[in-house]
Order: C-alpha cells, then sequence, then structure tokens
C-alpha cells in the first residue's frame, strides 16, 4: 500500500489485510516481471521518493501523489532493466565479461 495523501506522503507499507479508502494506493507488480520485495525496496529509495513527493500536486488542501508518476517510474526502470539485460546478454555472447 502507498499513502497518497499526507503527512505522510508516499510512506510504503505492507504486510496489511484490511480495507483501504483514496488516501491508500494499492500496489502489485505482475510477478512475472518484478518481485513484490524488490517493488517494497525500490519504492523505498531515497530518489524515487524524493522524485514522487515533488511531482506531487496539490488538491483540496493536501499534497497527494499520482498513478501517473508511479507508472512514469516504473515504465522507465522496466526499459533501463531490458536495456541492462540486453547488454549484458551482448557482452556475454562475446566473451566480454
Amino acid at each position: 500500500m502507498i499513502v497518497r495523501y499526507g503527512p505522510p506522503l508516499f510512506q510504503i507499507l505492507r504486510g496489511l489485510h484490511s480495507e483501504y479508502n483514496v488516501a491508500l494506493m494499492k500496489a502489485v507488480p505482475d510477478q512475472a516481471r518484478m518481485f513484490r520485495d524488490f517493488l517494497f525496496y525500490f519504492l523505498k529509495n531515497s530518489i524515487i521518493v524524493h522524485y514522487v513527493i515533488s511531482h506531487s500536486k496539490r488538491s483540496a488542501g493536501l499534497i497527494g501523489v499520482s498513478r501517473e508518476t508511479l507508472d512514469n517510474i516504473y515504465e522507465r526502470k522496466l526499459a533501463a532493466l531490458d536495456d541492462l539485460k540486453e547488454s549484458l546478454l551482448h557482452q556475454a555472447f562475446h566473451g566480454n565479461l
């Protein structure tokens, strides 16, 4: 779960089994592409936290995290991982590792 409105803004929670409301966002990774633990620690990374908070919008007196901001980060990082994988495979096949 991701706390959308602050404070505390963009707090990452897990291990909770309950109902949630508009102040929370449920994050469920595609298990074929990313492990839950990786997503948890990735979202807690200080660079990611700073980026998300700096791109958050104020609405009704509260600063909120948008789903679009998280989707943009997710897609960019997946593309970077794909590029890294291709590079490593290329190096491995050419004996450069």
